[in-house]
């Protein structure tokens, strides 16, 4: 048996091994043989640094996680003006998509199939309320202010989170639909932060 510490690169190698088998799989479907065979590694070494299937799953789901919401959060958590808030809020989401690019399938998937746990440990891991009241606040301090539209917060954030999303979770399909290549697919995504920024404005706007 191993008797040394994982390194940081052989960790990344696995993980990353790891969430490329769940996003084809998903959590059911993936075994660990599968996931020592994506990072070329054997099965035994695999389960004596993560133990279990289920360990490393929840390491993976818990850095895709924090990596899609990592900006999200503090652009949220500014004291910035709304209309401040909303362009760092939309390029910190696709900054992190376009780097990650399966994130949204493999949470969504697995959310799918487990809504209840894996939404628990989405709480534990931020304070959903009150991130989603600061935002509130946001809103409607600037339509006190008269400077956008009476809008909800909720509608807001919905439209602002579809924009940024859902084209990496409609991928497989709109390349089909499109004939595009992975790569020219996702160098049209990389061209739309300015885009969604002004629909965001142009919606809310007097």
């Amino acid at each position: 048996m191993p008797n040394k510490p994982l390194s940081s690169e052989a960790e990344e190698k696995i993980l990353r091994a790891a969430q490329t088998v769940f996003v084809k799989k998903g959590y059911k479907g993936a075994t660990t043989r599968d996931i020592a065979a994506e990072a070329g590694i054997t099965s035994p070494l695999l389960n004596y640094y993560f133990r279990s299937k289920e360990n490393i799953f929840h390491i993976v789901y818990e850095r895709a996680f924090s990596s899609l919401y990592r900006n999200v959060y503090p652009a949220i958590m500014s004291d910035e003006p709304l209309l401040e808030k909303i362009p760092k809020l939309i390029d910190g989401m696709l900054t992190e998509l376009l780097e990650n690019p399966d994130v949204p399938i493999f949470i969504f998937n697995e959310i799918t199939q487990s809504p209840d746990k894996l939404v628990e440990k989405f709480r534990r891991k931020i304070n959903i309320m009150e991130v989603y009241k600061k935002f509130a606040k946001s809103v409607y301090d600037e339509v006190e202010r008269g400077t956008i539209r009476p809008v909800r917060p909720i509608t807001l954030l919905i439209n602002i989170q579809s924009l940024c999303i859902y084209p990496f979770l409609a991928r497989p399909l709109i390349c089909e639909v499109s004939d595009l290549s992975y790569r020219e697919y996702m160098k049209v995504l990389s061209t739309r932060r300015d885009e969604i920024v002004e629909m965001v404005m142009n919606d809310i706007k007097l």
